[in-house]
């Protein structure tokens, strides 16, 4: 045993121990590479999915809530330091829990950085990404290139915000993925706001649009039979709410309000719906609304 500590204080390592130059080395070691250790740390991380004829609300791990419309997909993936989500189709909306550690949302081309609010992204349309802030205020990069990519994919995308733009709620931006720009619309009013949020309880907003319109709309959702209208019909402008599941209620709804009658022939793939006022013509009736 003797013989055994005596070439333990004898060995290399002892040695090495006590010297003061490794000894700054580890502690370097440590201060550089302990915080990259703890960010790497394992993640919480999971999709969700609605399909078609489906919407959908979730808690996050922390308290936010999002809501997906019909066709839509995220990836959320929370760490020690990070809340990172990417919108990979359709449309979603966020309330964001606030918390110290950073809320970024990636979508295409477009990074959002949220500042204690609520948002929707849309990536509804081909090419195209929507971004309307419901409430606070979010921080946008667009286009974002492939080294902010991973940035937002590390949690270290904190120098990109001091010069990003800022919406405010009720603004609206859209970016164009084939023209690689992005540009300002019209804000919304609290009426439109309201509208764009009916997704959330799996409803259509009707008010102020048409009824061609309405059913284009529809379609979203589910696959409907053949509308036929004359031009004036479909051109009737609307009001109220409807379940984007119930044809037989959005039917009922135009008979009582807005004296459009329905008659319906075939089935299946060939079933016609064929709407019409009391003022409207056979001639006058389209092959679609």
């Amino acid at each position: 045993m003797t013989w055994f500590i005596e070439r333990y204080r004898n060995s290399r390592l002892v040695k090495w121990t006590t010297n003061s130059t490794f000894l700054a080395v580890v502690i370097h070691i440590l201060i550089m590479e302990v915080p990259s250790w703890l960010h790497r740390a394992p993640a919480n991380e999971r999709s969700f999915v609605t399909q078609r004829a489906e919407f959908r609300c979730e808690s996050l791990p922390e308290g936010s809530h999002v809501c997906l419309d019909g066709d839509s997909e995220i990836r959320v993936r929370f760490n020690g330091s990070t809340r990172n989500i990417e919108v990979l189709r359709g449309k979603v909306s966020f309330v964001v829990q606030n918390d110290t550690k950073p809320f970024d949302v990636w979508a295409a081309r477009v990074l959002l950085h949220d500042l204690s609010t609520g948002f929707v992204v849309s990536r509804q349309q081909p090419n195209l990404t929507r971004v309307t802030v419901t409430e606070g205020r979010v921080r946008i990069v667009a286009p974002a290139d492939t080294d902010l990519r991973s940035q937002f994919e590390r949690g270290e995308v904190e120098n990109a915000w001091k010069s990003a733009p800022e919406l405010q709620k009720f603004d609206q931006m859209e970016y164009d993925e084939i023209g690689r720009q992005w540009h300002a619309l019209p804000q919304l009013t609290a009426r439109q706001l309201s509208s764009l949020l009916a997704f959330e309880v799996g409803r259509i907003d009707l008010h102020d649009r048409t009824l061609a319109e309405s059913l284009k709309e529809l379609a979203r959702y589910q696959d409907p039979p053949i509308f036929k209208c004359s031009a004036a019909t479909g051109d009737t402008r609307l009001d109220g709410e409807f379940l984007f599941n119930d044809l037989d209620g959005l039917l009922a709804a135009l008979k009582f309000q807005y004296h459009i009658h329905h008659a319906t022939s075939g089935s299946g793939s060939t079933k016609v719906i064929t709407l019409t006022r009391p003022s409207d013509k056979a001639g006058e009736i389209q092959p679609r609304c």
